[in-house]
């Protein structure tokens, strides 16, 4: 009988170096994907495919692979509730401290498919700190359901969409900053590798902050300080 095989697809660091500290922890056989390239239909039907996970996954995923394999994502918000881009950032922008982790069965829907299971995740700390600890529940959700014969559910019909930001959204508009709360909120939802900082941009200078730490009524921060492009 040929192997069957277990697929993590992931682009983040965070995900590939716990996976790969990790994945000796997971029974069976398991393939880590993390480049767009090695994502194929052609490639995946050579090998026998039990499940797919996809973790923090920014590309379009083929229809002709959600169809023929059993695709499993994870999104940081309570589907159906926050489909859509930046879920992290959406929610901190709208005071949340708690969410849960869903994880769906991918399918044409953004978001949409049905549910296997649902984790908490506390949503204090950087943008990394967050990240770390969203990878080891998925990780503990993984195994859960690689274990378990879980039969997905389909999502309730209420929805809230949240809309993808972009680098524009991280200028720091101190006219419409109210307190030194939400600039702390602002600097640490994009604090993670790969994400572009907060930043004001004054006269000639581009200000980026990071690693902001608030410490009874102030707010300290590493800044870095560069000439604007033209």
């Amino acid at each position: 009988m040929n192997k069957s095989y277990n697929i993590i697809v992931t682009i983040k660091p965070w995900n590939i170096n716990f996976f790969k500290k990790n994945i000796k922890k997971l029974k069976g056989n398991w393939i880590l994907i993390t480049k767009k390239k090695d994502l194929t239909f052609n490639k995946l039907k050579k090998i026998n495919v039990k499940n797919i996970y996809f973790i923090h996954w920014s590309n379009i995923v083929s229809s002709s692979i959600y169809k023929k394999f059993n695709c499993i994502s994870f999104h940081m918000t309570d589907l159906p509730y926050g489909r859509g881009g930046s879920p992290l950032q959406n929610l901190i922008i709208r005071k949340k401290k708690v969410t849960k982790i869903s994880a769906f069965k991918m399918n044409n829907k953004i978001d949409g498919g049905p549910i296997y299971l649902k984790r908490k995740l506390k949503l204090s700390g950087s943008a990394l700190k967050i990240f770390n600890n969203a990878t080891k529940i998925i990780f503990g959700m993984i195994k859960e359901i690689d274990k378990n014969n879980i039969y997905p559910k389909p999502q309730n019909s209420s929805q809230i969409i949240f809309k993808r930001l972009s680098k524009k959204d991280n200028n720091l508009n101190i006219n419409k900053i109210k307190n030194l709360n939400e600039i702390y909120d602002r600097i640490r939802m994009v604090d993670a590798p790969n994400y572009p900082n907060a930043y004001l941009a004054i006269n000639n200078f581009k200000f980026e902050f990071y690693k902001i730490k608030k410490i009874k009524k102030s707010l300290y921060c590493s800044v870095k300080i560069s000439l604007r492009k033209k």
